[in-house]
């Protein structure tokens, strides 16, 4: 007869597995129980032996594709840097280019803005003026 729990062989008047020392009442229930259980350790054991070997069937097909396109990334790789270098330097060029156009853009609209208010600021005076003596003469009416 054989342990339920681990399997080893034990002899059929023993009271207790010798090699991990579980009770064996003879039961028929423990006695499948442990064998259901190393059914299925034994089928893990073989799903992950299938899984392995699987793998290891794979890696020689992966590791062909992988150096098949290598060279094509690398050459992808390759023909695009000197693209995105060029991308850089003419982005930098058109950016000082644009440098001196946005500077005397934003000179000429400041002194536009000051004429503006240099050129209006007579005209306000006078308004002011106006209305300084159009409220004194309100209060004045309203004095009197």
């Amino acid at each position: 007869m054989d342990c339920p729990n681990c399997g080893a062989s034990v002899g059929e008047d023993v009271s207790s597995c010798p090699s991990c020392g579980v009770p064996l009442d003879g039961s028929e229930i423990r006695r499948l129980a442990g064998s259901f259980s190393r059914a299925a350790k034994r089928f893990a054991d073989a799903g992950a032996s299938a899984v392995d070997r699987t793998a290891k069937a794979l890696e020689p097909t992966v590791d062909k594709a992988t150096k098949t396109v290598r060279p094509a990334v690398e050459g992808v790789g390759r023909t695009l840097k000197p693209l995105a270098d060029q991308t850089v330097r003419a982005t930098k060029e058109v950016a000082k280019s644009v440098k001196p156009a946005i500077d005397t853009t934003a000179r000429v609209t400041r002194e536009t803005a000051e004429k503006a208010v240099e050129t209006a600021k007579p005209a306000v005076s006078k308004v002011a003026g106006k209305v300084e003596e159009a409220a004194r003469k309100v209060k004045e009416k309203t004095k009197g």
